[in-house]
């Protein structure tokens, strides 16, 4: 019988990049949610320009964001996996239910024009942050303790690293986005191996991508004005950042 792996493993599940990914996710999710309820209810129910175009380059960046990230799944690491153990039926089609939905928000998006209001658009992307969020639980409390149990450290470790070498700027970028601050970034990259340099020379520069092509948009949409200015800091967003005060958030755990 073979041994279980679990003690390979020097953190907690719920510091794995898994868990990070999906916290990413969860965080746009209800950004955007906010951002639309704000367009409804402050706003008057009525896309400018310029709020026009903020939804549209949002939609269109998650979107990047959720493909590249369940491409990731369906062609890498869930076949990995199965190897070890068996993934159910049910994680590969609700993939694709979510991509449909996708689609059909996309295709919402497209149509929009100035003047019109985001009714349609709040109901359909309300719909998919409900089916959405419970699949990323089931992962996170049904496969990755599968992982732990079947796959070494190391083993992940690797396959993790050849994901993340593919991985887009726009979905890496939220994931170091969503990390919050520097000291947690740093632990993480620590408990991945990753030489701290590497943030100077890549991640940092996805994550001012990621806030200049995504946080941007929810600021301008949350402080109702449109920027004037590039906005990066973390003071030139603050409302995006705290919007919804981390409820997405599975945090991380002290490392005992």
């Amino acid at each position: 019988m073979k041994m279980s792996c679990e003690s390979t493993w020097e953190f907690p599940a719920e510091n794995d990049g898994w868990y990070g990914a999906h916290n990413s996710i969860r965080a746009e999710l209800m950004k955007l949610e906010l951002a639309l309820t704000t367009i409804m209810e402050r706003d008057g129910n009525s896309l400018d320009d310029w709020r026009l175009e903020c939804v549209k380059e949002y939609i269109a960046g998650h979107k990047e964001h959720v493909n590249g990230h369940h491409a990731n799944e369906e062609e890498k690491f869930l076949p990995w996996l199965s190897t070890k153990f068996t993934v159910e039926d049910h994680v590969h089609s609700e993939h694709e239910n979510l991509l449909e939905k996708v689609k059909a928000i996309e295709a919402v998006v497209d149509a929009l024009k100035v003047g019109d209001g985001v009714d349609e658009l709040l109901a359909l992307w309300k719909d998919y942050r409900e089916l959405m969020e419970p699949h990323l639980t089931e992962e996170e409390q049904e496969i990755v303790p599968l992982m732990r149990k079947h796959f070494t450290r190391k083993e992940a470790g690797e396959k993790i690293a050849s994901i993340l070498k593919e991985a887009s700027k726009t979905e890496l970028g939220s994931f170091f986005h969503h990390l919050k601050n520097k000291k947690t970034t740093l632990e993480f990259m620590a408990q991945e191996e990753i030489p701290w340099f590497v943030w100077h020379l890549e991640f940092k520069g996805m994550r001012t991508h990621y806030r200049k092509r995504m946080e941007s948009k929810i600021q301008q949409l949350l402080q109702g004005e449109k920027a004037t200015k590039s906005l990066v800091s973390k003071a030139d967003l603050g409302l995006a950042i705290n919007a919804g005060n981390f409820a997405w958030e599975v945090p991380r755990k002290p490392v005992k």
